[in-house]
């Protein structure tokens, strides 16, 4: 499955914004240069980051359900890229926050900052971790 099929299979229409699955497409998305950007993706699950010299911005972490565990560890193998950068993402309590709470209870994560928002019906957590 493409990234733009995860993100409408696991997305509310209101959420899904991907255009393409293009590296174009997904730094625009992102909101950063081809360059800056890094695409992780598996069966049922992808990661889409965008790197700066000091910190990341996780753009969008989702899975497909039973897929939760190869995003977890995805995200593990990313943060070992990412080690000493200030990490920054809005998590979906529904979809990404969970990967994230069982990568803290494990002590892979370390939360610096979680601050709940809404989006429509959604909760969402404005991040800060720690990898």
């Amino acid at each position: 499955m493409s990234v733009r099929d995860i993100e409408r299979a696991v997305y509310p229409a209101h959420m899904c914004s991907i255009q393409g699955d293009s590296l174009e497409c997904l730094a625009e998305y992102c909101e950063c240069s081809i360059q800056q950007l890094f695409v992780l993706q598996g069966d049922g699950w992808y990661l889409l980051a965008a790197e700066h010299h000091r910190s990341v911005e996780i753009c969008d972490l989702a899975a497909l359900p039973g897929h939760e565990h190869a995003a977890m560890r995805g995200l593990l193998t990313a943060g070992q890229r990412w080690a000493g950068k200030c990490i920054t993402l809005d998590a979906r309590e529904t979809t990404s926050y969970p990967i994230i709470r069982r990568l803290v209870r494990m002590g892979r994560i370390t939360i610096l900052k979680d601050e709940e928002y809404e989006w429509g019906t959604e909760v969402m957590h404005d991040m800060v971790l720690q990898l």
